[in-house]
C-alpha cells in the first residue's frame, strides 16, 4: 500500500538539521515536503501575494476564495475563512467540536443500539447453548435405556435414536455458525467503538487543526476562541500574511440580494454555490444558496465579495428530500464575538 507523510527539515537552536513530522515554531524556516511524493515545497511568508500571483482572480467571487479553506479536524471536514491578513480565521465550532453536537451524538447512539443488538444475540446463543446441554442429557440417557429393550423393540429404539442424535448435531452445527458470526460482529463492533471513543477523545480537546488553502499548502492553525452561544470558533495561522475578507455592511442583508457560498462540500475544496436571501430573522440569515456537509463555517459573501455570514447549517424540507434553505450567522455576530482578537 503507498503511504504519505509530511516531513518538515529545519535547523535547530544548534545549527543541526533536523527531521521531523513536527514543524518547528517558526513554520517559514522549514522545508516541507512529503514522503512518496518527489515534490518539495516552501511557503512563502506573505500567502496572499501568493495565491493572487497562482489564480489571478479576474472577479470579486474569485478573489474571496482564496481566502477561504478546508479545515481538517481528524473525524471530518469543514470550511473557514480568514478575517485579518494576520492569519485569524473563522470556523463553526461545531467543525472543530463536533462530538458537542446531534450528529456526532447521533452515532454516539447508533453504538449503543448495535450494543443492544450484540446483547440479545449473545442471551440467544446462552440458551442455545442451555437446551443443546438438555438434548445431549436426554440422548445420553436414552442410550442408556436402548440396552435394557427388547430384541423386538431395539430396531425402533435405535431409529429413534438416530433421529434424536440427528437432530442434535445439527442443531449443534447452526449454534456453533451463529457463534462465529456473533463473534465476528462482536470483534468488528468492539473495533469500531475503540476507534470512535479515540476520535471523540482526541477531537474533543484537539487545540491544534489543520487547514487547506485553495493551492492544495497545509498549514497548522491553533484554537484561539470557542463561543459559547454560537456556532463559532477563531483559529490562528501563526506567521503568514493570509488574503482575508472585509463584513459587508447590514444594509446588503436585505431579502433578494445575491449572496454565494463558499466551502468545501462533501470533501471537496474551493466550491462556489449562488442564490439569495430569502429572510433575516431571530439573528439568522436564510438563504436558498445551497449549503452541502463541508460547507459549515464558510462564508456567505455578496457579488462585491464582502462577508454577509458563517454558514452553519441545512435545513431540510419535510416534503422534498434534498431541498430546503441554509442559515447563516450574520458577521455583525462575529464580530461582535471575537471582537478583542479580530480588533485589537
Amino acid at each position: 500500500m503507498p503511504a504519505q507523510a509530511q516531513v518538515y527539515k529545519y535547523k535547530d537552536a544548534s545549527g543541526k538539521w533536523v527531521f521531523s513530522d513536527k514543524p518547528p515554531v517558526d513554520e517559514r524556516q522549514a522545508e516541507s515536503f512529503s514522503i512518496g511524493k518527489s515534490q518539495k515545497s516552501r511557503l512563502p511568508d506573505n500567502l496572499d501575494k501568493m495565491l493572487n500571483k497562482k489564480f489571478l482572480p479576474q472577479t470579486a467571487i474569485e478573489l474571496a476564495t482564496l481566502a477561504v479553506v478546508k479545515v481538517e479536524s481528524g473525524v471530518g471536514t469543514g470550511s473557514g475563512f480568514f478575517m485579518t491578513d494576520s492569519g485569524f480565521l473563522v470556523t463553526n465550532r461545531h467543525v472543530v467540536r463536533p462530538t458537542d453536537y446531534k450528529g456526532w451524538q447521533g452515532r454516539a447512539e447508533k453504538f449503543d443500539e448495535a450494543d443492544q443488538r450484540l446483547k440479545k444475540a449473545e442471551r440467544r446463543l446462552e440458551v442455545w447453548a442451555a437446551e443443546l446441554g438438555v438434548m445431549k442429557q436426554e440422548i445420553t440417557a436414552y442410550e442408556t435405556s436402548i440396552a435394557n429393550e427388547s430384541v423386538q423393540r431395539k430396531d425402533v429404539a435405535n431409529a429413534r435414536w438416530r433421529s434424536y442424535k440427528a437432530r442434535y448435531v445439527n442443531s449443534k452445527r447452526d449454534y456453533s455458525k451463529a457463534e462465529r458470526e456473533v463473534n465476528a460482529i462482536r470483534r468488528k463492533h468492539s473495533s469500531e467503538r475503540f476507534d470512535f471513543n479515540s476520535k471523540a477523545n482526541r477531537v474533543k480537546y484537539a487545540s491544534r487543526f489543520n487547514v487547506v488553502l485553495k493551492n492544495g499548502a497545509r498549514l497548522s492553525a491553533r484554537l484561539v476562541k470557542e463561543s459559547k452561544d454560537h456556532d463559532l470558533a477563531l483559529l490562528k495561522v501563526d506567521r503568514y500574511v493570509t488574503p482575508f475578507l472585509r463584513a459587508a455592511t447590514n444594509k446588503n442583508n436585505r431579502q433578494g440580494t445575491q449572496v454565494y457560498a463558499i466551502g468545501s462540500p462533501l470533501g471537496m475544496k474551493d466550491f462556489v454555490t449562488s442564490g439569495i436571501i430569502t429572510g433575516v430573522s431571530a439573528g439568522k440569515l436564510v438563504t436558498d444558496s445551497q449549503i452541502l456537509p463541508g460547507n459549515s463555517g464558510g462564508p456567505l459573501v455578496d457579488a462585491d465579495g464582502r462577508v454577509l455570514g458563517v454558514n452553519t447549517l441545512k435545513l431540510y424540507s419535510k416534503t422534498v428530500l434534498g431541498e430546503g434553505f441554509g442559515l447563516s450567522v450574520p458577521i455583525k455576530v462575529v464580530l461582535k464575538t471575537f471582537a478583542a482578537e479580530l480588533n485589537p
